[in-house]
């Protein structure tokens, strides 16, 4: 019995992120909020731009919940709270939850470190897990925002990457793998601010994209063996170059060498068969342009 206990304790502390008053800010559950996204399809080939937002809010079993109108994001779309006690963002599943949340499917666990594992997860064909946190980034004119990315493993793949203040900002996936359907954010209204581009404007069927920023998306899969894609978005036609250097600044690879690409989304596959297991950077450049973003090779 004792060792029972002391077993219960370690897990509970284990799981236990009662303390964490950050982890909510990742997603700003707030009636009025909304986000629009560019969004992109390789097969065939079409975009178009959507809306997301949080249009009312309600008491369910004395938890608040709001409901986020997202027919272009199903997993978002619905009732969904956030549980502080479990650092998860959560969506009402009325007698089809699971474990500590019998009405409720998990979405992402908001709180969760690099490598722990999201169960219960909405998605019965898919396991989630925390792939990325990283250090402070800017976009649509914030600064010093944190950035965490989840990916999912399963029948169907796709990746999600949040902002904190800011909320989700890629979205992308794929059935089968890699990702063929792409979501990225262009603008917010937080609080009753507007930040970036809000507009609509109906782009179907075209490759043209109502954005003025270059975009280097996290490679996917994050880690990796031995192929993952790199894409990247265009403002405007662009010559480009693309490499993947090592931890010590060394260039491996260079799959592109100042070619030109036509204002778009793009994407290539790169095989890292021939390199060690370790962590690897790739970086984009154009003009007066570069990003650089980390990816990891696991053998």
């Amino acid at each position: 019995m004792k060792h029972i206990a002391i077993f219960l304790f370690i897990f509970a502390s284990s799981v236990s992120y009662s303390q964490d008053t950050i982890s909510h800010r990742y997603f700003p559950l707030k009636v009025g909020n909304e986000w629009t996204y560019y969004s992109y399809t390789e097969l065939p080939p079409s975009s178009f731009k959507f809306k997301v937002k949080i249009t009312k809010d309600t008491l369910i079993e004395g938890k608040k919940y709001f409901f986020i109108l997202a027919p272009n994001l199903m997993i978002y779309n619905g009732w969904v709270r956030y549980d502080s006690s479990s650092t998860c963002l959560i969506k009402r599943s009325e007698g089809n939850g699971c474990g500590i949340f019998p009405n409720d499917k998990i979405i992402d666990s908001l709180g969760s470190a690099v490598g722990r594992q999201v169960n219960c997860f909405i998605n019965p064909y898919s396991l989630r897990r925390c792939i990325l946190t990283s250090y402070p980034v800017g976009i649509l004119g914030f600064s010093n925002k944190h950035r965490k990315v989840f990916l999912h493993d399963g029948l169907i793949y796709a990746n999600a990457s949040y902002m904190s203040d800011v909320g989700l900002t890629n979205y992308c996936s794929g059935e089968p793998p890699p990702c063929q359907n792409f979501a990225t954010l262009t603008g917010c209204v937080l609080n009753g601010v507007v930040f970036g581009d809000t507009n609509l404007t109906d782009i179907s069927n075209s490759s043209e994209i109502i954005s003025n920023s270059y975009v280097l998306n996290q490679n996917y899969p994050n880690p990796f063996n031995p192929v993952t894609t790199i894409s990247f978005y265009l403002p405007v036609n662009s010559e480009i170059s693309l490499n993947v250097i090592d931890l010590n600044g060394r260039e491996v690879i260079k799959p592109i060498n100042n070619q030109k690409y036509n204002q778009g989304n793009h994407s290539l596959n790169i095989n890292m068969s021939n390199f060690p297991s370790g962590v690897y950077y790739y970086k984009i450049i154009s003009g007066s342009f570069s990003q650089t973003r980390k990816m990891v090779l696991v053998k």
